[in-house]
């Protein structure tokens, strides 16, 4: 498969510092992943501080040795700050609040870069860290800085200076501002390579191009900040309704939510996921989930006096672009409890019972990401076997899945979990659908569009260039030819719907479970002022017989989501589902 026809996709816009379950790590360079865990840093701590925020300092830390800064009482509940240099070459960073939550784990390769400059969870402070490395001992320079106008000067250098950076979100830093036309050239810029590279225009046919030029000109011009500037932008973004589509920039959006998880269900936020009170290492925050005594299942009504409706409405759906309502849930419920640092969310809750009552909670944390499994092999019962895909992003999903295929060969029946795949590269699925076919089946067909400028001069109709489907060819000797079933859900994105599709159009699995995301395609991708940037998709992607997916979701044979008693009772009522499936298919 040639260059053009991968399919990168960003799998989580939104890290998480999770509150209450697991993370998502950023890493500042892919062969640093193996995240050492807190207990094994804490024993190699050879050299103890204190530290008062915004104090700059000079340590000297042995490789294969840890320092731990004691964190002064601050604003931010900061409580302990670990660097760990590695003997691999990754500098290990763990900061951590006075409950013992993580607000940051990450590395970055010390060799490689002369620094780490990466924002403290989702608080509006960054650690700025540089540092030599001389024989074994890196000397570094360390602050943990809350003013904005330094991290954004910090930030800037980092540029220029081989320096690694991560962030959360934008609001750790002051963006650069942004004259008058550099706001219109960036608008006009992103208008023009929609209007001739987009590719799903037919999914908006209420959508008036040349007007949206017409009509948001005059906003961006009166544009007063940056912020507001990309809001403008991401709202007109927004308007094209995919998932592939987007702006991204600087945003003070506050990102801080209680430490309780929810998701959207036919159009209602039910709590998904609760921090038990002995979890918790906050005296306050125990008393707090003690008194609220939240359960799974319930529903959120109203938060501080608005109804769910109103906030998806207003504040989140004009922002967010994504090519299904499914997909655009899955970002906007779990941002509905967002809100400044330590301010209390009135939440009026329906309880299992029907009853309401009113909690408060305060808001502490980043927003809470979903529990992701990484990859898994698990033997079920009747012979079947699970296997859990967490991303093709990169080559380990096939190494992974060949680690395991000799006891596949062997199982009856088996279960492909992408329902929380965010995609990365087609070439990596079709990899793994090589194993499971003995003749070639078809991947997705795609056209692109072929702009002729000539042609449009003489008053002809555009061109669609007809690209060829993929072929997937069987590189197995001994595939494995037993019954399938692929779980999908709303979380798969991208590559992982390639996967769907082509083992469902060639009728070479069934698929079970909830929608997918209904966004692939190949994103063009350009810049924007204030180290923002935008992509637009270019090709259009159906199933080999021309059915669309992109808008509206891999439609699964048996489709079934759980409800709120399911999430109360915590049931995999798809993995039950598929179960029973395989078990009709193998008798």
């Amino acid at each position: 498969m040639s260059g053009q026809r991968r399919r990168r996709s960003t799998e989580c816009i939104l890290v998480g510092s999770v509150v209450l379950l697991s993370f998502v790590i950023a890493i500042g360079d892919a062969e640093c992943a193996q995240i050492p865990p807190i207990a094994e840093v804490r024993a190699r701590v050879r050299l103890r501080e204190r530290y008062k925020i915004d104090t700059d300092v000079h340590v000297e830390v042995r490789v294969g040795q840890a320092v731990r800064f004691s964190v002064d009482e601050n604003y931010y509940d900061i409580a302990e700050f670990l660097i760990y240099p590695a003997s691999d070459g990754g500098i290990w960073v763990y900061g951590l609040d006075r409950a013992g939550v993580f607000l940051e784990r990450s590395s970055t390769n010390f060799r490689r870069r002369t620094g780490n400059i990466r924002q403290l969870g989702g608080l509006p402070c960054a650690a700025i860290m540089k540092w030599k490395l001389r024989d074994d001992v890196l000397s570094i320079d360390l602050v943990i800085s809350t003013d904005k106008a330094r991290n954004r000067d910090e930030r800037n250098l980092a540029l220029k200076n081989r320096m690694a950076m991560g962030g959360r979100s934008a609001n750790w830093h002051l963006p650069p501002e942004v004259t008058e036309t550099e706001r219109i050239a960036g608008f006009v810029r992103f208008w023009s390579e929609v209007k001739y590279n987009f590719a799903f225009f037919h999914q908006v046919p209420e959508l008036d191009w040349d007007q949206v030029l017409i009509d948001y000109l005059p906003r961006i011009q009166g544009a007063q900040t940056t912020y507001e500037y990309f809001d403008l932008l991401r709202e007109c973004a927004a308007l094209l309704k995919d998932g592939h589509t987007e702006v991204w920039g600087p945003s003070d959006d506050p990102l801080f939510c209680p430490a309780i998880r929810v998701r959207g269900i036919s159009g209602k936020a039910i709590i998904e996921d609760v921090m038990l009170p002995e979890e918790s290492k906050s005296p306050e925050l125990s008393q707090e989930l003690a008194g609220a005594d939240l359960r799974p299942g319930e529903e959120i009504t109203r938060i501080d006096g608005r109804t769910v409706s109103e906030i998806l409405q207003e504040d989140l759906y004009p922002y967010i672009s994504a090519s299904t309502p499914q997909s655009r849930d899955l970002e906007a419920f779990p941002r509905l409890l967002c809100g400044e640092y330590k301010s209390v969310a009135v939440l009026t809750v329906c309880g299992l019972d029907g009853t309401e009552r009113q909690v408060r909670l305060k808001r502490r944390g980043a927003i809470p990401g979903r529990q992701l499994k990484g990859f898994v092999f698990q033997k079920l019962d009747h012979g079947l076997v699970y296997v859990n895909l967490p991303t093709f992003g990169n080559e380990s999903a096939v190494e992974q899945f060949k680690g395991v295929f000799e006891q596949i060969q062997k199982a009856k029946g088996l279960v492909i979990d992408v329902r929380e795949n965010g995609g990365g590269d087609s070439d990596i699925a079709f990899r793994i659908v090589s194993l499971l076919i003995e003749r070639p089946i078809s991947g997705t067909s795609w056209q692109t569009r072929q702009y002729m400028p000539a042609f449009r001069a003489w008053g002809r109709k555009e061109k669609w260039y007809e690209g060829k489907p993929d072929i997937i060819e069987p590189r197995e000797k001994d595939p494995f030819l037993g019954p399938v079933v692929v779980l999908t859900g709303v979380g798969t994105f991208s590559a992982a719907e390639d996967f769907a599709v082509a083992l469902h159009a060639s009728k070479r699995a069934r698929v079970v479970g909830g929608r997918t995301a209904g966004s692939t395609g190949q994103p063009l991708h350009m810049s924007l002022p204030a180290g923002g940037g935008a992509r637009i998709c270019t090709k259009r992607d159906t199933y080999p017989d021309g059915r669309e997916f992109v808008g509206v979701g891999v439609i699964p044979d048996v489709e079934i989501c759980p409800a709120p008693a399911d999430i109360a009772a915590k049931r995999d009522v798809v993995l039950e589902r598929a179960v029973e499936e395989l078990k009709r298919m193998v008798k």
